[in-house]
């Protein structure tokens, strides 16, 4: 091994650990108590700090390179230099301090605390007493340049305003709740409607665009998924693929949009009841059918949500434990109830088993307590497994009745159409009434659009990435059944596919079915 090879870990915790303190929830989901009672530094010094680490690793890694790391360590190596070259250059190009007061809210990091069980803790008391004074700074950010504030994010900051302040009405609302934990929680309650009326009385003002350019989508795409390509060959790929689930999905269902909402109806059963009968069925069809190879001690608990976490949840909620890479919780409001049945399978198959749930605890176990790893996923294998495996099991004779079949078909339309706005409104020009307009075609609800809208104008790419996984994923399987004939099983094949961790699925194929595997696929990709 060389001296480069020894000293790269090292430089690689030593990153880590000054930027931890930037991303404070980043380092609790990695298991680092230190962190459990901060929020993120806001400050023009921080941001100078943080830019200034940026470019010193950077130069760095320019310096040294990867030749002399082992094969493991290029790997990590090449997804630390792309994740802070892109957080770098979105660091220099917008300061979202002035213009996304989602950003600024605190019902992410008293959930995350939440979630992993620090009710009473000293560190979520910590983190509500200071919000109060956090707030006050964002106003005094937001109130710069108001006309800049994209009008979906102040809308959406508000309405999730309102959802936290629930929320820590439902924290004091507990009887067994401490006079310290009920004094930061309303200080931090009236702080967050404070914050909700400063953020209505400049509403009005709130004109802001969200769109990053062709440029720096493609510098986005080619940074965070490793995929090379350009507005025109993505824009052709995306529309020919919605096409062909267009024609599918009619050849089906005359009305997507009314077919999907009387799927979502809900019935007399307890959803909670259904989600465990369902989770325990399709966790032995992964068994039997030998589609992945589960990790040993992999378990799943299901429980009922608490009263505080429901007003800033759905129906369910999911969280991969990635400080203990074997274990998954899904919390279940225990006064909703079920859906049609074939809408409950579609639930159980894509969120847990073979779903999110089975690729969180493979993916986390395989990543090897890898930093760059485990932070640097990748929507082309994180939410493209998602429409893979639904085809997968399809393919199988497993859940392909006819409503399953809609439903599949549905997902698929749906998160194609999803790639289309974010190509569109980054690339595009796409007004939002137009991507609410094609939303609303599918059946989705005005607030569920809204969320997914705030979601692809946050975070550019992501839905395109997880097309682009899908795709390349079904590539991939094709080349193999080929190559392997009557040798060829999904188990050894997503064995070997989720082997590296959740990371982008371009690197993945270059390091395991070697460089021309990658270009044949890539090739064919953009060929249309």
């Amino acid at each position: 091994m060389t001296d480069c090879a020894i000293e790269f870990p090292g430089m690689v915790e030593k990153y880590y650990h000054s930027w931890f303190r930037f991303h404070p929830f980043e380092a609790v989901d990695m298991g680092l108590q230190d962190f459990q009672d901060r929020l993120p530094p806001i400050g023009d010094d921080d941001q100078g700090a943080l830019a200034a680490l940026f470019l010193k690793v950077r130069c760095c890694m320019e310096e040294n390179g990867p030749t002399q790391l082992t094969k493991e360590q290029v790997v990590d190596f090449q997804l630390l230099r792309n994740s802070v070259q892109l957080e770098h250059l979105r660091l220099l190009r917008d300061d979202w301090r002035q213009v996304n007061p989602i950003r600024y809210l605190p019902n992410h990091s008293i959930q995350q605390l939440l979630m992993k069980g620090h009710v009473e803790s000293d560190a979520l008391i910590h983190r509500l007493q200071e919000v109060p004074s956090y707030l006050k700074d964002a106003e005094l950010q937001l109130s710069l340049q108001p006309e800049k504030i994209p009008e979906l994010w102040l809308q959406q900051a508000i309405e999730q305003s309102h959802q936290g302040f629930d929320m820590l009405s439902e924290l004091m609302g507990m009887s067994t709740s401490s006079a310290g934990l009920k004094g930061a929680a309303d200080q931090a309650r009236v702080a967050l409607d404070d914050f909700s009326g400063f953020l209505e009385k400049i509403e009005s003002q709130a004109a802001g665009s969200f769109a990053i350019g062709a440029d720096f989508f493609a510098l986005s795409l080619k940074l965070k998924h490793f995929v090379h390509t350009k507005q025109t060959p993505l824009n052709d790929f995306i529309q020919t693929l919605k096409t062909q689930i267009t024609t599918e999905l009619a050849a089906i269902s005359n009305n997507p949009a009314d077919d999907y909402t009387a799927l979502s109806k809900q019935e007399d059963i307890p959803l909670y009841d259904a989600l465990v009968t369902k989770s325990h069925q399709f966790y032995q069809v992964v068994n039997q059918t030998k589609l992945v190879n589960l990790p040993e001690e992999s378990k799943l608990i299901i429980e009922a949500m608490p009263a505080y976490l429901a007003p800033i949840s759905g129906d369910f909620l999911y969280q991969a434990l990635k400080e203990d890479q074997q274990q998954g919780v899904l919390w279940v409001k225990t006064h909703s109830l079920s859906h049609h049945s074939a809408m409950m399978t579609h639930i159980c198959t894509q969120q847990l088993w073979p779903g999110t749930h089975c690729f969180s605890v493979t993916t986390q176990q395989n990543a090897h307590k890898s930093i760059p790893r485990l932070l640097g996923t990748s929507s082309t294998l994180v939410q493209g497994w998602l429409l893979y495996i639904q085809q997968v099991l399809a393919e199988q004779g497993i859940a392909d009745e006819t409503n399953s079949r809609f439903l599949r078909l549905h997902d698929q339309l749906k998160q194609t159409t999803l790639a289309a706005i974010d190509l569109g409104i980054h690339t595009q020009d796409m007004p939002l009434e137009q991507a609410r307009e094609a939303l609303n075609q599918l059946g989705l609800s005005a607030n569920e659009s809204n969320r997914l809208l705030s979601e692809i104008t946050q975070y550019p790419g992501e839905k395109s990435g997880a097309i682009l996984g899908w795709q390349i994923m079904n590539r991939l399987l094709a080349l193999e059944k080929s190559k392997l004939a009557d040798n060829f099983t999904y188990q050894a094949f997503h064995q070997k596919l989720l082997s590296m961790g959740p990371i982008a699925l371009p690197i993945i194929i270059q390091e395991l079915w070697g460089e021309v595997t990658w270009e044949t696929i890539q090739q064919g990709l953009f060929s249309t």
